[in-house]
C-alpha cells in the first residue's frame, strides 16, 4: 500500500536510447498510483526538476537516470543531480546499457542509490516500474 496518500513521481531522464512511446499509457492503463515523467533533455533535466517548476518538485519521487557512460557531460548531471540540496531525499537509480565494473562502481561512488541494467522491451520497462513502484513507494519509508 502506497504511504499517506501522498502524491507519487517516478521521472525518467531519457537518453533518447528508445524507450517505449506507449509506457506512460501502459502504466496508465494499470491504474497506478504513481505519475511517470520522463523528461528527454537531459540538460533541462535539473531546472524542470526545481522548485520554481511545475509539481514534479512537490512530489515524493524516485529519480531514474538513463546514463551513457561514454559521455561525460552525463557523469556531470549525475553529479549536480546528487548534490543539490533539492534532491537530497530523492534516491537516483542509474541505468545503464553499460555492465562494465568501472561503470557501476563510479555510479556509486557518484551517489547513485542503485544501479539497474536499461530494460531492453516494453515488458521489461513494466516489469521495473512495478518492482520499483514496489519498493520505494510501498516498502521503504521517503522523506
Amino acid at each position: 500500500m502506497l504511504q499517506a496518500n501522498l502524491p507519487y513521481s517516478l521521472v525518467l531522464i531519457d537518453s533518447g536510447q528508445g524507450t517505449p512511446t506507449d509506457l506512460q499509457q501502459a502504466l496508465t492503463d494499470q491504474q497506478s498510483k504513481v505519475r511517470l515523467s520522463i523528461l528527454s533533455d537531459k540538460q533541462q533535466a535539473l531546472a524542470q526538476l526545481s522548485p520554481a517548476s511545475d509539481s514534479l518538485f512537490r512530489q515524493r519521487q524516485v529519480i531514474l537516470f538513463d546514463l551513457e557512460p561514454g559521455q561525460t557531460t552525463d557523469w556531470d548531471l549525475l553529479r549536480r543531480l546528487v548534490t543539490s540540496k533539492e534532491h537530497l531525499s530523492s534516491p537516483i537509480i542509474v541505468l545503464s546499457n553499460s555492465t562494465e565494473t568501472e561503470t557501476i562502481r563510479k555510479a556509486y561512488q557518484e551517489g547513485a542509490a542503485s544501479f539497474l541494467a536499461r530494460p531492453q522491451s516494453e515488458q521489461d520497462w513494466q516489469a521495473l516500474f512495478c518492482s520499483l513502484t514496489r519498493y520505494w513507494f510501498e516498502t521503504v519509508t521517503l522523506p
